[in-house]
This record gives structure tokens, sequence and C-alpha cells, in this order.
């Protein structure tokens, strides 16, 4: 019972439990929690997520008795099946038990509470998760044992806490004062607990507190931290803090975290114009430093939307301030950003002289890592123009320097550049060796997302070389590992995944469908779209459809494939995903020339055609015209 309560190294020994139990075909195991647990999955195949309501009239009798109630019968039918309310009525009889659950807490836990048991039972509402006895200073332990005889809280290992019925009644009776100085005194208790759990449990206990000051301190203390571990939660709470209500330097200071944040998740719009009011908010004389850094991650920002003169423009600015500081590490930086700006826009030479001034700058600091990075971007552009043999030999460079001062991220992106290389050149056991090598190397830097993205780019090259059933067994163990999960906090309900989670799941599907394995490929399109609708994402779930949609089709199922591919179509089109559209009606115009239907075909592949100029896709775009001479001709 409670599992979302349980410590991390329960959930871990019931994860095990729930394996093994599926592994013997008959063993059962009964989870009963308020949120789904991160190691269950409706995909499981033998699990089975059932919602509950109250108890029904024999099992709330049943429970009654059990707590000897005065009277079972009535405080059966009085509780409506409510298991805390048993227990109460239990304590002051069934026949004060009158109206519904709230009015029972009102009369008789909150009317009869001492004034300490009540200050006890509000601050608990205040957590958002089981704490020590030192959460709530200056009460005598006798009220806390009074009240847990009262079934009012409950105390295991990892603390005490009320249950959610009465932390919602405490919470939302005290006054917006009262709270305030509540959430203060939590905030002050999370403090002396380390872990980034605690960091972000401190940031919402100021925020509701009101305290902007302290929200923004800690926001920046420990931005990097909380922007790896919970970067949806943390922006949540950070945009909650009114800058108007802090000084110009900490207002620049929030508004850059916050672009940093909405960067992170892609949120590119909001991100611009945070950064750009954090940068007219600073001096260029007193904030020279920090207002570098907000310009150069405008001008990243910018160039990743291709507004190519804003972007420039914030470069020079940024590479200016960094010159007049001396700061070499900034220079260099800034020389391979703007590299990268004119290798994307495709000025190669631009772009050579920008990073080999880069590279100059690295070698006079003797910075390997930066060295490293300068030469794998300059294999990047080699490759751009034709030179192959270049780009392989400063690849190869790059990830030997990087490897050489222990710079895992770094040596883990030039083995994945080096792999894709070969994958070019067609040299496919190699690449799936270096994508390998690629995983670990993310895996050593802490990146587990890139870590399992790279696993499921490995398993998709095993197939490639029809090695398929391992490619589908690398695909399940890490899916499988419990340690790779995406990290969650002491409350946190969100999604219980991450991209590299979604990658494999895309490969899975893929592999189990080229092996003709349409039953289990089928069960993992339900999974991927259970994870699309837990992050609520409406592109991923188009993407699930056409994957159950390409299952479908190749197990001939022609009528199911057509539909999947319509209820994409339709999720694509609210989105204006035109791109994603172009391949809907490609793969509807493939079923219909299939089935012998040429003038549907002709017709899908022109719409086909249609999205994919309107999203600039050219590789849809060949495609759609080939198929559509081909029928024509």
């Amino acid at each position: 019972d409670d599992v979302q309560k349980a410590l991390q190294s329960v959930s871990l020994l019931i994860s095990i439990l729930v394996v093994a139990a599926r592994a013997t075909g008959s063993a059962k195991i009964v989870l009963v929690s308020r949120i789904v647990p991160q190691f269950f999955s409706n995909a499981g195949g033998s699990n089975l997520a059932i919602e509950l309501a109250g108890l029904d009239a024999d099992s709330a009798k049943e429970m009654a008795e059990s707590v000897h109630a005065p009277d079972a019968v009535v405080a059966a039918e009085r509780s409506h099946g409510h298991p805390l309310l048993i227990k109460l009525m239990s304590r002051v009889g069934s026949d004060r038990a009158k109206g519904d659950a709230i009015s029972f807490i009102e009369r008789e836990v909150y009317s009869t509470a001492s004034v300490e048991e009540r200050s006890v039972l509000e601050l608990l509402s205040i957590f958002r998760h089981p704490v020590k006895l030192e959460a709530i200073p200056g009460v005598d332990y006798g009220v806390v044992a009074g009240l847990r005889q009262k079934a009012l809280i409950t105390e295991q290992e990892n603390g005490i806490y009320t249950h959610d019925l009465l932390r919602e009644f405490f919470s939302t009776r005290m006054t917006k004062e009262a709270k305030r100085a509540h959430h203060a005194r939590a905030a002050t208790y999370c403090e002396s607990n380390p872990g980034v759990e605690w960091a972000v449990e401190m940031l919402y206990h100021f925020v509701e507190a009101g305290d902007w000051a302290s929200a923004k301190s800690i926001a920046s203390s420990r931005a990097t931290d909380l922007a790896d571990d919970f970067p949806e939660e943390t922006l949540a709470l950070v945009r909650r803090i009114p800058p108007g209500e802090l000084k110009a330097r900490d207002r620049a200071d929030l508004l850059f975290i916050r672009g940093q944040l909405e960067e992170g998740l892609g949120q590119q719009t909001d991100a611009l114009k945070d950064y750009e009011e954090s940068a007219s908010l600073l001096s260029t004389e007193d904030d020279a430093s920090v207002r570098a850094e907000v310009l150069e991650a405008l001008a990243k920002t910018q160039s990743a939307v291709e507004q190519w003169t804003e972007s420039f423009a914030a470069h020079e600015k940024a590479l200016k301030l960094y010159e007049q500081a001396e700061d070499r590490e900034g220079q260099i930086r800034e020389w391979m950003n703007i590299g990268g700006a004119h290798r994307r826009r495709g000025d190669h030479v631009k772009a050579r002289d920008a990073y080999s001034t880069a590279l100059s700058l690295a070698a006079l600091e003797e910075n390997r890592s930066s060295q490293a990075a300068c030469l794998n971007n300059i294999g990047l552009l080699d490759w751009d123009e034709g030179r192959i043999r270049d780009a392989e030999l400063h690849l190869k460079e790059s990830v030997k320097l990087a490897h050489a001062v222990k710079d895992h991220s770094g040596e883990a992106k030039g083995l994945e550049n080096l792999a894709e290389l070969y994958r070019a050149q067609f040299k496919l056991t190699e690449m799936t060796t270096l994508l390998w090598e690629s995983s670990e190397a993310f895996r050593r830097a802490g990146e587990i997302d890139e870590f399992k993205r790279l696993q499921a780019a490995c398993a998709e090259a095993l197939g490639a070389q029809g090695r398929a059933a391992e490619g589908v067994d690398l695909c399940r163990k890490t899916l499988d590992r419990q340690e790779l999960r995406p990290r969650k906090g002491l409350f946190q309900r969100g999604p219980r995944f991450d991209g590299g989670d979604v990658a494999l799941v895309l490969a899975l599907v893929d592999l189990l469908r080229r092996s003709g394995d349409y039953k289990e490929a089928t069960r993992q399109a339900a999974r991927l779209s259970g994870m699309a609708d837990l992050a609520g994402d409406a592109t991923l779930r188009a993407r699930a459809k056409m994957e159950l949609a390409m299952v479908q089709e190749d197990s001939d199922d022609f009528d199911s494939a057509l539909s999947s591919l319509a209820e994409a179509g339709e999720m694509l089109r609210s989105l204006g995903d035109h791109g994603g559209l172009a391949a809907v009606h490609i793969r509807r115009g493939t079923i219909l020339e299939k089935r012998g239907d040429e003038a549907g075909a002709l017709k899908e592949y022109g719409e086909g055609a249609r999205h994919a100029e309107i999203a600039d896709d050219q590789t849809a775009l060949r495609i759609a015209t080939e198929n559509i001479r081909s029928l024509k001709g």
C-alpha cells in the first residue's frame, strides 16, 4: 500500500519482485498507489492497472470489523467505503459519522484537536512527502504519539506524514499568512538536508512562502543541478517568481536562468525574450562577464531559429566583451559558435577561419578539451566539403585528445560523428562498434539520455546487419535497467521516461516489425503511445500511430493501417506539421498502390509532395515525385 511514498531502495526492491513474479508465470503482486510507479508499465503484457474507488459494502464491513468498529454495518454504510473514515469511526463511534468525509473530519478531527495537534497537522499538510520529526521543532513527541493513536498521522522509517485527505483539508483551511509562515519553516527544514531533491523542495517552499529573494538565490546557486535533474519542475517554479519584485541585477540573473531552462526544453521563443530582457538590464562596465554569457546564449538561440543577422551581431558583442576581459575560454567558445553558425549557413570559408582561430587559442592555452572540440568541428566541415579522409583523421584526433583528458562528453560526440562518417561509407561493422563506444562514453559523462539514444542507434545498426535478435535484446535490457530511469524527486509525478527511452522503444518497434513479430511490435507501439499520453506530446502520439500503421501494413492488415494513418494525419494537421503530413500521405499512397488503387495512390502522393514542398523536405518531395512518375509511367 502507498507505493508512492516508498523509499527509493524499497521501490527498487518492489520492481525486482514484480519482474520475478512475472517470470514465474503464476505469482501475482498487488500494488496500491496514488500514482503509477516508475517501474510499472501497462504495456508489460501481464500488467493490469485498475482505478480504485471506495470499498464495496462487504469489504467495508469486513474492514470495520477488523478495526473493531462499534457498529460495523453502520460504519460501512456511512463511510461510503472510505478506509480512513472506517478507521476514524472505530475510534469516535459510527453513530457520530454523519455527512460526507470533509464534514466528518471537520466535526470529529478538526474541532476536537488541540492547538498543538492542529499545528502539527497543518505543518505536515504543507510538506509533499514524509519528513523527520526535526521538521516540526518545538513539539512534544507526546503530541505526535497521540496523533498516531488517533490514526491521524503515520510514522515510518522515512518519516511521518498524514493522509492525503487530511493534507487537503488542513491546507485549504489555513489563512494565506499561516500558509506562508509554514512554508518558510518548511524551507528552513529542507535547507538542512543535502541533495538536489531537497533543493527543489526548498525552492518550492520559498516560492509558496512568497520569499522571492530566497527563491531566486536557490534557483541561481543550484541552477545546474536543478536544470539537469528537474528541468520542468524548476522552470514552473522559477516562472512564478515575479521579476519586478527583484533588483535589476537579480532580475537579469533570474531571466537568464529562466531562458536557459526554456532553451533546454525547446522553448526558443520564450528563451529569446528572456535573454534579450536580461541583456538589456546588464551594464557593459559593471556586469561585463555576465552580459557576455547572456549575449552568447542569445546568439546561439538566434542561430538555432535562423535569425542570422541578429545572431552574428550578438556573437560579435559577446566576443568583444570576452576579449576586453582577456577571457580566453570565452573567446574560444565564441569563435566555435561563430564557426558553427557560418557552417549551418553554408559559408565554409568563414566557418574554417573561425574554427582555426579557436584552435589556435586553445593550443596557446593548452586546453585539450577545447582543442578536441575544434578538431571535431573541423572534421565535420571537411565532411561537408567532401574531404572524407581529412574528416576521418580530424575526428580520430579529436577522440584521442578528449579521451586523454577524460572529457567523456567530447569523446562521445567525436565517436558518434566518426560512426556516422562510417555509415556514409557503408562500414557497418566499424560503425556499430563506434556507436557502442560512444554510448559508453556518454554513460561515463553522466548523460544517460544520450547513452540510451546511442544504445538505440547501436540496436538499429545491428538490425541493418541482419542481427535483429541482438538488437531487440539490447533494447530490452537497456529499457529494463532501473538505474537508468529518469531521476524523480521526493514528490514528482511527471513522465517516467526521457528521450532516450523513446528512441529505444522506436528502435524496438522497428526491429520487431522487420523480424515479423507483429504481436510484440504492436504491444511496443502501444507502449510508445502511452509515453506520448503521459507527456502530453501530440507529435509523439502521431508518431506512435504511424509506427503502428507500418506494423499493420507489414502484417497485411491494410484497413487498420489506413485508419491509423488517418488518425495520425488528423493529429499532425492540428499541429500544422507539414513534414509529418508528407510522410503520412506517402505511406497511405504506398498502401493504396499495394491494393491496386492507383488513382487513390496518385492522389495521396500528390498531397505528400504538396506538404513536402511547404515543409521544404527535399527527401520526402523526391520520394513522392518518383512514386508519381513511376505510377504514371
